[in-house]
């Protein structure tokens, strides 16, 4: 099963932003940052340096990764992996603020919904720190989704994007 597009992606930050209060110039970008890291990685290194010369360097130095992937697709949350998470979190923290910590849990939360539904997410949120403000918002948007079609992410194409646009 497919993953969400970034058309979807950029959808639901832009909502769940306007709901908290928050605005971001860079939510584009850090969708890029979870999906394409090798690629996207080395356009913020300078920015994440200033802000962690260590994790900058982890980041850039394949000789002292550590074993768990660090930079690798959706930097093994899939695997329950916290640290790769945490690291994420702190580039995207390093190039978009606050903000960025947040678009990296909704980019993950949006992505493991869209393929495993809403039954185990709870628990995987809660293994890997997904904020609250996210969780909140997931299980609000999804349960209005998954009771009107009954699947999420199991849609005919187009409809799914048409109901997260909150044209459905």
């Amino acid at each position: 099963m497919s993953m969400p597009t970034w058309d979807i992606h950029r959808l639901h930050a832009e909502k769940f932003l306007r709901e908290i209060g928050l605005e971001c110039a860079r939510c584009d970008f850090i969708d890029r940052l979870v999906d394409e890291p090798d690629s996207t990685i080395p356009l913020v290194l300078e920015e994440v340096r200033r802000s962690s010369k260590l994790l900058a360097l982890m980041l850039s130095d394949r000789a002292v990764r550590p074993e768990d992937p660090v930079a690798v697709h959706d930097w093994g949350a899939w695997r329950g992996s916290r640290a790769s998470v945490d690291a994420l979190r702190r580039v995207a923290e390093a190039v978009a603020g606050r903000v960025g910590p947040l678009l990296v849990d909704l980019h993950l939360s949006l992505d493991y919904v869209w393929k495993h539904g809403l039954g185990g997410y709870p628990a995987w949120a809660e293994e890997l720190g997904i904020a609250r403000e996210v969780r909140e918002y997931i299980a609000r948007e999804f349960s209005k989704l998954s009771s009107a079609s009954g699947a999420i992410g199991r849609e005919p194409a187009g409809q799914g994007l048409d109901r997260a646009r909150g044209a459905g």
